[in-house]
Formats: structure tokens, sequence, C-alpha cells
């Protein structure tokens, strides 16, 4: 099988200063993020008010609105405001400050690895195929919203909302929206120097 399917009601979600992040995946399996000793991380949150983010020393982070607006503000280097589907890429050891309410993707790595995020808003009957393993460590599917049929291998499954698909190397797949619906690409990919 090409890949392994995690479902959203499976997934723990836990209380933060400032809204809720559930997180959907942490490898190595045995790894959390309070002991920061991870490859990589890929969660969601809500942020409801303004905040300071969290000092990460080693870790970079990817982050992706899904819904709502938010603005950052990483001192001493840059400021962004990011609209549904915008992204920001930032060091997790800088001064960060946000403002807005959103629900955002957020993928965390470390040491030469790095995440790349591609959001996909489907209308209904639309299509998108995509091979795995071109460069990354690892992929992932994310269904956002929506209904979706995933073709993995020639193989048919049907996936709601909030449900991540775990692919397996050299994965070719083709993504129609059986609905309106929202999906992101993950990769974790090394970095070259």
């Amino acid at each position: 099988m090409g890949y392994e399917l995690l479902i959203a009601k499976d997934f723990i979600t836990t209380m933060w200063a400032k809204g809720t992040t559930t997180e959907l995946v942490c490898v190595p399996f045995d790894a959390s993020l309070k002991l920061l000793n991870f490859d990589f991380r890929l969660s969601i949150a809500t942020i409801k008010t303004g905040s300071k983010f969290s000092v990460l020393s080693g870790v970079s982070r990817t982050l992706v609105v899904l819904e709502g607006e938010l603005k950052l503000k990483h001192i001493n280097h840059h400021s962004i405001s990011l609209p549904q589907f915008g992204i920001d890429n930032f060091e997790g050891d800088w001064e960060t400050y946000s403002s807005g309410k959103s629900l955002v993707f957020n993928v965390m790595t470390k040491g030469n690895r790095k995440g790349k995020v591609t959001p996909f808003p489907l209308g209904i009957y639309d299509e998108i195929q995509f091979q795995s393993c071109i460069e990354a460590e690892a992929s992932f599917l994310y269904v956002h919203s929506g209904k979706v049929e995933v073709v993995i291998e020639g193989e048919k499954k049907n996936s709601e909302a909030n449900n991540l698909f775990v692919l397996s190397q050299c994965t070719n797949l083709t993504v129609r929206a059986l609905s309106d619906a929202v999906v992101l690409v993950v990769e974790i990919i090394k970095k070259t120097s």
C-alpha cells in the first residue's frame, strides 16, 4: 500500500495561551514538541488573538493560513501580512509576534530539513496529480475541507476534511474533489548546502 491514512478523530487537540493546537504527526513517533527531539512535526493551530510565538531554538517553521488572516512581525528580520493560503518561512528562535484571528497549518523541521507546503483550493470535480519522493524525505496530503477521492497507485480512497495521508516513498497520486475542497501537499525536504 502506498499510504497510511490518519483520521481526524484520532488527533489530539490541546490548548495553548492564545488558541488550540492539533498535532497531526511528529517524527520520530516517540518524539515530542515539549522536548524538541523531533525531526519534523505537522500541526494545525488556531490563533484567536495576537500573541508572541514560543522560542523554538534549532527549529525551522513554515506557516500556511488556512482560514482568516495573520500578520507576523519577526523582530530584526521581516514583517508579513498573510491572507488565506499565504505562506511564511522563518526560524523558531526569531522573536515573532502575531496579530489577527486565523487557522494555520504549521510545519516544524530540525536539522538539515525544510518544509514545503503547497495549498490547492479545488472546485467540485477539479483534479490534481502529484508524485512524492522526487526530492522529499517524507510526503503528506492533508485534506483541510470538503470531500475528495484520492487515487494512490491505482487504489481509490475517499476522504473527508481533516484527514492526513502519510505517503510512501515514490507514490503517484491523483486527488479529485467530490465537493469544493482544500488540500495541502506537504513535503519534508533535505536542505542542500
